[in-house]
């Protein structure tokens, strides 16, 4: 259900036009700023930063969702299969996302993001696969019997 709201969410974000999509990224890229100077952090981010890194951030949400999704499939975990259908459904995903930005005003596809996007999926199925991995590993030799 999580991973079929963040989807909905990440469409949603996308049917905005360029002009709201635009104030948006430039409201969460002053709003950070601003934490950041409270932090006494010398660093200052810029608006396609902070647009690139939200396509990260949410397609390894995306990854890391799909991948225990189909973990909860009972897929042995950092098997091929466990990557390599989230990876797919990712993509398919994004590409779909860009495509449909194409009829937006003030919007466009661009094939940079959805290689962005895939890499933020790839991470996450990565990660969360070796991470289910570790604990099956771990189940297992807590079961084992002892000599």
């Amino acid at each position: 259900m999580l991973t079929v709201l963040l989807v909905a969410f990440i469409y949603g974000n996308s049917s905005a036009d360029g002009d709201t999509s635009s104030g948006l990224s430039q409201m969460v890229t002053q709003w950070l700023n601003a934490a950041l100077q409270w932090l006494h952090i010398p660093l200052e981010l810029s608006n396609l930063f902070v647009r690139k890194l939200a396509h990260f951030a949410a397609y390894s949400l995306l990854g890391g969702l799909l991948t225990a999704t189909a973990a909860s499939w009972h897929v042995k975990p950092w098997r091929f299969t466990l990557v390599f259908i989230p990876v797919i459904i990712g993509v398919c995903i994004s590409s779909m996302d860009e495509y449909l930005q194409t009829f937006i005003p003030g919007r466009y596809g661009c094939v940079s993001d959805v290689l962005l996007d895939m890499s933020g999926v790839v991470w996450a199925a990565a990660a969360v696969s070796l991470l289910l991995a570790r604990r099956a590993r771990c189940k297992a030799e807590s079961v084992t019997p002892e000599e």
